[in-house]
């Protein structure tokens, strides 16, 4: 077991890895997503926020449809595959905060990155063709 005697940026991540992890397990125990929120450390402390959401019975956040009509894109596209510049990504989030970059995509390799809707809609309408 490790102790911390005081938070640096390091331990602060550690902290906030672990304690993803931990809260996964309970997430998938109530059938919910989980996405850490922010973090703050000070020297004797250290405040760290998840967000937990439900899901609709395919697997998809609750709401997710909304969205995505909201945006113009397909209602089912949760989880769908496109492919921008040779590299394919899931849809794995549809944020509306987000004017210029609302789509998050996820490559293989786990990596996120943060899409406009038309270049997503493009790409996906090219898959279909």
């Amino acid at each position: 077991m490790t102790t911390i005697d005081r938070f640096t940026k390091a331990e602060a991540r550690e902290l906030n890895k672990a304690a993803h992890e931990a809260l996964k397990a309970v997430a998938e125990q109530f059938g919910l997503t989980i996405k850490p929120g922010s973090a703050r450390y000070s020297e004797d402390s250290c405040t760290v926020k998840y967000e937990f959401g439900c899901l609709t019975e395919d697997g998809a956040p609750a709401g997710f449809e909304d969205r995505a009509k909201m945006l113009r894109l397909p209602e089912d596209c949760w989880g769908k595959e496109f492919m921008i510049n040779g590299t394919t990504y899931t849809i794995t989030d549809l944020n509306l905060r987000r004017r210029k970059y609302p789509v998050s995509g996820k490559t293989s390799r786990g990596a996120t990155y943060k899409f406009t809707a038309d270049s997503v809609r493009r790409a996906l309408a090219a898959e279909v063709a």
